[in-house]
């Protein structure tokens, strides 16, 4: 996937125009109503992030689940964030080493991660609207949509780079492997335990957020690994071997 499909699966699915605050290369992907970022993609140098050779490499950085974030960073084309917050979001390389559709699911999952409470709410539900950007000119943010964003990106939306010992610490706890086994396989640990459990207790029991549980569901889904029977409330989860 390249960056211009990255901003093109942005435009088309949520509306949203690539925003360059540094007047350079790199871009922010953000929601039009309280004006979060779900995306940031960048180019870097390929020794900034442990990668053999010269020349610079197009990424893209997404909120991401921290025990999520954690099993996908041992994977081919995850790295810790390049300039955010090393627990809460995640690098995606642009250079063909992740899959397109996961990356495009890694996009939701941020944009669900950082949307508002009620936007939310119909994203879980299945329902995503394109933002209406433009129609209605600029919306003035309150003191309080202001002083949140404030809160939730410290440290996120500076380029300044963190001390080494705060991106180690903050590292290390997200990869940390519960029992020595992944968020996939705890997942597939619980439904074969208990095959009518909601995706809800899932991620009560393995410490996901619900957005992050509904993405390890889709892409268990997607291989052909986990299949759903019957009703929503009725039916149950099938494993297959």
């Amino acid at each position: 996937m390249t960056r211009q499909q990255v901003f093109d699966y942005a435009k088309i699915k949520y509306g949203t125009t690539p925003d360059y605050p540094w007047c350079d290369n790199n871009a922010v992907l953000r929601h039009s109503d309280n004006n979060k970022w779900y995306g940031l993609v960048m180019e870097v140098g390929r020794y900034k992030l442990g990668l053999s050779g010269d020349g610079m490499v197009d990424v893209v950085t997404v909120k991401c689940d921290p025990m999520l974030g954690g099993s996908l960073r041992m994977q081919e084309g995850f790295h810790p964030a390049y300039h955010m917050n090393k627990d809460k979001w995640l690098t995606i390389r642009l250079d063909g080493s992740v899959p397109d559709e996961e990356i495009r699911s890694l996009i939701d999952l941020s944009y669900e991660l950082t949307a508002a409470k009620k936007k939310r709410i119909n994203l879980y539900r299945g329902n995503v609207a394109v933002e209406n950007v433009g129609k209605t000119g600029k919306k003035t943010k309150t003191s309080r949509e202001t002083s949140t964003e404030n809160e939730e990106t410290s440290g996120e939306t500076s380029r300044e780079t963190n001390s080494e010992s705060e991106e180690t610490s903050g590292e290390s706890g997200a990869e940390t492997k519960r029992g020595n086994k992944t968020t996939t396989e705890r997942v597939i640990e619980e439904i074969k335990n208990n095959p009518s459990v909601t995706q809800k207790q899932l991620a009560e029991r393995i410490g996901l957020s619900y957005a992050g549980i509904r993405y390890v569901m889709k892409k268990l889904q997607e291989e052909g690994t986990l299949e759903r029977i019957g009703s929503t409330k009725k039916g149950r989860w099938i494993i297959n071997a």
